[in-house]
């Protein structure tokens, strides 16, 4: 391989890991939540429970403000505060009902129940 193209490789290479390396450090919190998901129950029609352990700011206050009208409004609105400056779209499933636990500072636990 000629140096020229053993250099523009390198550096290919070399904006791939930066790049990866960014995502990393800006997305380290929706990463960590994403990989604590788990499937909780094993159902035959497939509809299953999950759990999600959420390490960054989740504002339902936020969501509720942005005109959740229906369930493709509230995925619109989860997706652009999951992923802030990524134009990402996901199409919304059909919902049921979403139970919600929270833990303050305190250690103590704070429950809701969300039905869409």
């Amino acid at each position: 391989m000629k140096p020229r193209n053993i250099a523009i490789a390198c550096g290919v290479a070399g904006v791939a890991v930066g790049l990866a390396a960014a995502t990393g450090i800006v997305y380290h919190k929706q990463i960590k939540s994403a990989a604590s998901l788990k499937r909780l129950t094993g159902n035959a029609d497939g509809y299953d429970l999950y759990a999600i352990d959420i390490a960054y700011d989740y504002d339902l206050d936020r969501i509720i403000a942005a005109g959740v009208r229906d369930d493709q409004a509230y995925i619109d609105a989860v997706v652009a505060q999951v992923l802030p400056g990524v134009p990402a779209h996901v199409q919304a499933p059909q919902f049921a009902c979403s139970a919600f636990v929270a833990v303050d500072a305190e250690a103590r636990a704070h429950r809701s129940q969300l039905r869409l």
